[in-house]
């Protein structure tokens, strides 16, 4: 009867010490990720602290709440990074994505319930990143703004719409060629604000020199130059 006793009471204790080791693996996992080491440093990363609570309890949901919130911020930071036109950037978050989900992934693709508890919509919002990270590297060749025999450049719409660096970069590049030429600039934009927009960048990249041209309403944006007015 003792020794049962004392195999309850060590049972007991053996669970309260791992709800205390659980507890505070977890505190370290939730600064590690608010600080916003997601999977670096080696070790003192929020992913590798809440795969250490999974390890000693398995049906942790904090622990897989974690894991999932980290795949979805990866997921933004790549997205956030095509925004920016920065491909060579998603594809790094991408990679991260496989090295570390890859098999969680691919049970949520099957219908199985995997260790992160991944979902299909998880899976889906990889494949939908993937997709887009395709896209963007198929993209034409930069185009040349020091070419004079050049008269019409496409301007990338969805980098417009975001006013990002690359649509920034691209129209400081032609207000630089205009300022030597003198060439006067036909704005073709989908709304007056966007040709607000792109008018005003070109001028602000050439302090000392204004702009001149006109703007009207295309489906597909653009800037056509004309000889010197």
């Amino acid at each position: 009867m003792c020794t049962g006793t004392f195999g309850v009471v060590a049972a007991n204790a053996e669970g309260a010490n791992t709800e205390v080791l659980v507890a505070r693996v977890l505190l370290k996992a939730d600064a590690a990720f608010s600080a916003k080491r997601y999977t670096q440093p080696q070790y003192n990363n929020a992913f590798d602290r809440y795969n250490a609570v999974l390890m000693i309890a398995p049906d942790n949901q904090h622990a897989k709440r974690g894991l999932q919130l980290i795949l979805q911020r990866y997921i933004a930071l790549a997205n956030d990074e095509l925004e920016f036109g920065s491909v060579h950037h998603a594809l790094t978050f991408l990679a991260i994505i496989d090295e570390n989900y890859s098999r969680e992934l691919a049970a949520a693709a099957s219908g199985r319930t995997g260790v992160f508890a991944l979902t299909a919509e998880h899976n889906r919002a990889v494949a939908a990143l993937r997709a887009r990270v395709a896209k963007h590297q198929k993209v034409q060749p930069p185009q040349d703004f020091n070419d004079l025999l050049i008269k019409v450049y496409a301007l990338d719409a969805s980098a417009l719409s975001a006013k990002n660096t690359k649509a920034r970069q691209a129209l400081e590049q032609i207000a630089a060629r205009v300022a030597n030429t003198d060439e006067a600039v036909l704005i073709h934009a989908r709304n007056d604000k966007e040709g607000r927009w792109i008018y005003q960048t070109l001028n602000s990249a050439t302090p000392t020199y204004r702009v001149r041209g006109d703007i009207r309403l295309a489906k597909k944006p653009a800037i056509h130059l004309l000889a010197p007015l």
